[in-house]
């Protein structure tokens, strides 16, 4: 009597195993990651308040293999042809994210088609927003300039 109930349920578990393997994402696309929106309210907020020195930081510490030391996408991963040329930050006709949310939004979520890494599973909230107002700084340097000319009338 045992003999059948464990056949059945053999035979249960084969077809479980067989439908579960069949459920991977092979030939299937999966939905592209939602992009980063930041308000402009916050966005403000943040751009008075950012630490470029915390920008400076992080930088070096993980943007440079790709980027180079000063940003002119001349990195040791380019150099050696690992990685493909990636944007001069100082070429603001080079660049592809012009403000500073759009650089927090490729530095957060990434363009895996261009080898950029998303960072934000690595990076905090405000590591992300001090690299892109760092990044931004290569090309405009009157934003650091208004930056440093308004603390220092506070």
């Amino acid at each position: 009597m045992a003999r059948p109930i464990v056949l059945a349920a053999s035979v249960l578990w084969l077809a479980i195993v067989v439908l579960a393997a069949g459920c991977g994402t092979e030939g299937r696309s999966l939905p592209p990651p939602m992009p980063t929106v930041v308000p402009p309210d916050v966005v403000e907020q943040i751009l008075q308040t950012v630490d470029l020195e915390l920008g400076a930081k992080v930088y070096a510490e993980n943007c440079t293999a790709c980027h180079g030391l000063s940003g002119h996408g001349d990195g040791e991963s380019v150099k050696s042809g690992s990685i493909p040329n990636v944007p001069d930050f100082h070429d603001p006709s080079a660049r592809t994210a012009h403000t500073p949310e759009a650089i927090f939004a490729v530095v957060s979520d990434g363009r895996m088609e261009k080898f950029m890494p998303p960072w934000s599973s690595y990076l905090s909230e405000a590591e992300r927003w001090a690299v892109a107002l760092y990044v931004y700084s290569f090309t405009d340097r009157s934003f650091i300039e208004v930056r440093e000319s308004g603390s220092a009338g506070s």
